[in-house]
């Protein structure tokens, strides 16, 4: 067990937020060493399971409470808007990765049926370099597409006839 333990003067007014395994032994330190022992009126211990969900809670503590006397693991803004936005983050890589596996699938699609229109622009009587010049493509690149496409749909043409 971990506790979160606030230290409060006498007019209740936050002095101090802190994490120990031993509460009671901390705050009799802050009572014999801390510059605003004077000022210690009373504490109030919370006990958590975990150390981690006990420094969550501090950091929490520290950032919405503002203790007049905590220096360190103060923060802009809270922990939990810090974590939700690096959740949304994690939730965008995500959706950009799904996103552009999605436009890699439409593009080979879309590239498969680009290829076959050459195949057939050239069956029709276009020359490569005509295709070469309409595709933006290199004379090789084009003849390569048609090579490939034209043969796969050369044998599927004759499975089908056959």
């Amino acid at each position: 067990m971990t506790a979160l333990y606030r230290i409060f003067d006498a007019e209740d007014r936050l002095l101090y937020v802190g994490i120990s395994g031993y509460p009671v032994t901390r705050l009799d330190a802050h009572r014999r060493g801390a510059p605003w022992r004077a000022e210690i009126a009373r504490h109030a211990v919370e006990e958590f399971p975990t150390r981690q969900q006990a420094a969550f809670a501090e950091s929490e503590a520290i950032n919405i409470e503002r203790p007049r006397y905590n220096k360190q693991g103060r923060r802009t803004e809270p922990q939990s808007v810090t974590l939700a936005r690096q959740e949304t983050v994690e939730r965008n890589k995500i959706a950009a990765r799904e996103g552009l596996a999605r436009c890699r699938e439409e593009l080979a699609a879309t590239e498969e049926r680009f290829q076959l229109s050459l195949v057939n622009a050239r069956k029709a009587g276009l020359s490569l370099r005509e295709l070469a010049s309409l595709s933006g493509r290199s004379t090789e690149t084009v003849r390569k597409a048609i090579r490939i496409n034209g043969d796969s749909r050369t044998r599927v043409e004759r499975e089908v006839l056959a």
